[in-house]
């Protein structure tokens, strides 16, 4: 079952369009390119090959040769919709989960590291919707305090830090499982990581 269905056309004269389909749980958005004599240019393709998230709501703009997309998007680990988009070239039209683009978050969001396990470091992405005093901090299992490795005012945007598996006098933590907590004003959560050396 295909569903909102997108289009648009160059001055030249050639299109595109795009849907979402019910068959993988709205969890994909297809499109397919359209010559100047309306003929079909190869099969459809993903405009994000991302397909653990919701998506809905799609629009689509040809311009220039390039594919421009956004749509509506709960990427996987949140169950709020947010804004995202991609660009992509009309001869070659490959997505990827890294050229995907973020607009805007309506909620607080601590995602999970990257890479993880890790060794040596690792990458915590969090999002934040309006400017809040945020601290990031690392624990070990027992509760006890391993490094701050944030604690300032960030306003409304996406965000990343890295953590080094060093403590907060500089020296390399064993390996083991640690917790990294967010914690604001108005929202706190915590998530776990696997160091390995």
């Amino acid at each position: 079952e295909e569903r909102r269905p997108a289009i648009s056309m160059d001055q030249g004269g050639k299109f595109i369009i795009a849907w979402s389909s019910a068959d993988n749980d709205n969890k994909t958005i297809y499109a397919q390119r359209v010559d100047t004599s309306g003929i079909l240019i190869g099969n459809n393709f993903l405009i994000t090959q991302d397909q653990n998230s919701l998506k809905k709501s799609q629009d689509i703009q040809l311009v220039g040769n390039r594919i421009y997309n956004v749509w509506q998007d709960t990427h996987a680990i949140s169950t709020s919709w947010d804004i995202w988009c991609n660009v992509l070239d009309f001869d070659n039209p490959v997505s990827s989960h890294e050229d995907i683009a973020k607009l805007y978050t309506d909620n607080f969001t601590l995602e999970q590291n990257y890479p993880n396990p890790f060794n040596p470091s690792t990458t915590i992405k969090f999002q934040v919707p309006i400017t809040s005093q945020v601290t990031i901090t690392v624990f070990n299992l027992l509760g006890q305090k391993i490094i701050e490795l944030l604690n300032e005012k960030k306003p409304r945007g996406n965000y990343q830090i890295n953590w080094d598996g060093k403590n907060q006098h500089g020296k390399q933590v064993g390996s083991g499982i640690y917790i990294y907590h967010l914690q604001t004003k108005d929202y706190s959560d915590s998530r776990k990581m696997l160091l390995i050396r």
